[in-house]
């Protein structure tokens, strides 16, 4: 297990292309990109989280198609439980080739905080977000 290609920008679904305020490397923004646009030859599952500047919080979850899922969080017909957090902001990714394997981290995570905890810790715009997140515990 690793997290892969995590992108800090805060347009990462809409502009793939971040230019100068993308602080990953060129090979990697082209995985990412390709992750978000491509229909894969290999069964891809992610693991992600979400932010909401709006309420403070995290959202986990996992899903085949990170693409149509980030849609439908932000969506305004939304009835599920992230539909007070909108606009929902992508996080960070981990990426898995079975759905058995993203659904079990999918579960460890959402049953351990301390393990959610320690992902969130490790993100490069941790500080961004520290405050909002952490005052709610």
């Amino acid at each position: 297990m690793h997290d892969a290609l995590v992108c800090t920008s805060r347009s990462v679904v809409g502009n793939l292309c971040h230019g100068r305020s993308c602080p990953m490397v060129h090979t990697e923004h082209k995985r990412w990109s390709s992750i978000m646009t491509s229909q894969t030859r290999l069964p891809r599952f992610v693991v992600y989280l979400l932010f909401s500047e709006r309420t403070g919080q995290v959202y986990l979850g996992y899903t085949s198609n990170l693409r149509r899922r980030f849609r439908q969080h932000n969506a305004v017909d939304n009835a599920g439980w992230t539909r007070r957090g909108r606009p929902w902001r992508l996080l960070a990714v981990r990426i898995y080739l079975d759905r058995d394997s993203a659904q079990l981290v999918e579960q460890r995570l959402k049953q351990s905080k301390y393990d959610k905890d320690n992902w969130i810790r490790a993100l490069p715009r941790y500080k961004e977000f520290k405050s909002r997140y952490f005052a709610k515990i």
